[in-house]
């Protein structure tokens, strides 16, 4: 089948050769007309729910920003669960992740990395010095990338230190 012979092609070449005659529109019919209320779209005539309105363009931001903008708190916290962390200490740990991230922003120019450190390893070490049980084996098997994480880490821990300290 070259797809010339599919009925809907057929249909439209008797349409284009004048061989079948066009159905008039019914204009007793009313047509729905649509308004937008609240992210909703609506039928007028009817008061019925059509759809919700996504505006594709548009995010949490306001206009033309993304739609997904990407958190490293968010994606932190739901390491928080898996990794067996008391309920009532993940706010701390998540306070303490997002003061070292900023310490990152701050002071990732002194460093050769180029991203934020492991968040396993970041987990892994805020829990163990602040004494928080935390399940989470080991985070980076290269001993190596490992071991340059944790000097960072070290290195941003001491500045957070000293900052509450003062």
């Amino acid at each position: 089948m070259t797809g010339w012979e599919s009925p809907c092609v057929q249909g439209l070449l008797r349409l284009a050769r004048g061989q079948q005659n066009v159905q008039k529109k019914d204009t007793s019919i009313a047509e729905p007309t649509f308004i937008i209320e609240e992210g909703l779209i609506l039928d007028a005539n009817t008061g019925c729910l059509v759809r919700r309105q996504l505006v594709l363009d548009e995010g949490q931001y306001g206009y033309c920003a993304p739609l997904y903008t990407y958190d490293r708190t968010n994606r932190f916290s739901c390491l928080l669960s898996p990794c067996g962390v008391p309920l009532e200490k993940r706010s701390l740990v998540i306070r303490v992740f997002e003061q070292l991230e900023q310490q990152w922003e701050s002071t990732k120019d002194k460093y050769d990395r180029k991203y934020f450190l492991s968040q396993k390893l970041v987990l892994r070490e805020v829990c163990h010095r602040l004494g928080v049980a935390c399940n989470l084996p080991v985070s980076i098997r290269d001993r190596n990338r490992r071991r340059k994480q944790l000097r960072i880490f070290d290195d941003m821990w001491q500045i957070l230190l000293v900052l509450k300290l003062s």
